[in-house]
């Protein structure tokens, strides 16, 4: 097969870096006795080839045939408890443990309210979480859809992606093709909206640091128009303009800090809120 030389060569690789690491734990976990297979001779094989060179003669190679007349019984010395006061003073000589840093990684998202996110003081009954779930499942769903059909220059059939990816998200496919007259309309809008864009880039991670946060993320699409940059993310929900527009102006304004990164030259900034619901698409312009 095309191929198995090198895939052999890395699972070889594999196999030899695991074994290695078996060894270091071996010989570093063991208190009194290490006991090891080996093959001995002009060609010594097995871990013992790792151990021979750092122990040269001082260490006999025994059989295990004759490891039980070799083995010496080792005299115990008497246990005894440590005091309190000794208890106390090998506390007192460890290391103060470390102080949490400084810098902590969070996701964007975290940051800004989510649509599917719960307020902890509310109570919500399971089947209210099931419908929210299943919903946030459906959304994302859509998400990787739009991204295909990006990545392929928006070409492509709706209804073989829903039918490919839906499976990924545990989406029946009665509830996977009641998407897809929403997704033909967003794609139609889309066009519409990078049809005279320099660059369009689907799902583009990033990383910022703001104060003590390291705030990665992943734009749905950042595009270069002439003047400047664009950001596009869909939103699946019923909300109207205004309710989208406040919810999630928090994580648009880290998306667009993100994008001025990428594009530091740029003129304007843009970014439009992608409204899927009722089986249309609206674009909703956010402000900072």
């Amino acid at each position: 097969s095309p191929g198995f030389t090198l895939a052999n060569e890395h699972a070889r690789g594999v196999r030899a870096h695991e074994s290695k690491n078996l060894f270091y734990v071996a010989m570093t976990r063991a208190r009194d006795l290490v006991v090891t297979s080996a093959t001995i001779g002009q060609r010594p094989d097995g871990w013992y080839k790792e151990l021979a060179p750092m122990i040269g003669n001082a260490i006999p190679a025994i059989p295990y045939s004759a490891l039980s007349a070799a083995a010496q019984t080792a005299v115990l010395s008497p246990l005894t408890r440590p005091s309190l006061q000794q208890l106390a003073a090998a506390l007192g000589s460890l290391p103060r443990p470390p102080e949490a840093p400084a810098l902590q990684r969070i996701p964007a998202t975290r940051l800004a309210k989510e649509q599917d996110e719960l307020d902890p003081a509310e109570p919500v009954d399971d089947g209210r979480i099931q419908s929210m779930e299943h919903a946030t499942a459906l959304g994302s769903l859509g998400h990787a859809v739009l991204e295909q059909l990006c990545l392929n220059g928006w070409e492509g059939s709706v209804s073989d992606w829903l039918e490919r990816l839906r499976e990924d998200f545990f989406i029946s496919g009665k509830d996977a093709y009641a998407m897809a007259e929403s997704i033909e309309h967003t794609r139609a809008l889309m066009i519409e909206l990078t049809g005279n864009m320099q660059e369009v880039r689907a799902e583009f991670p990033f990383v910022l640091h703001e104060g003590t946060h390291l705030i990665d993320g992943t734009i749905d699409l950042l595009c270069r128009s002439a003047e400047g940059y664009v950001i596009f993310d869909y939103k699946f929900t019923g909300a109207n303009d205004s309710a989208v527009t406040e919810q999630y102006r928090r994580q648009m304004e880290i998306y667009s800090k993100a994008a001025r990164h990428h594009y530091p030259d740029a003129a304007k900034q843009e970014a439009k809120l992608i409204v899927v619901s009722n089986g249309k698409a609206r674009v909703v312009s956010v402000k900072f």
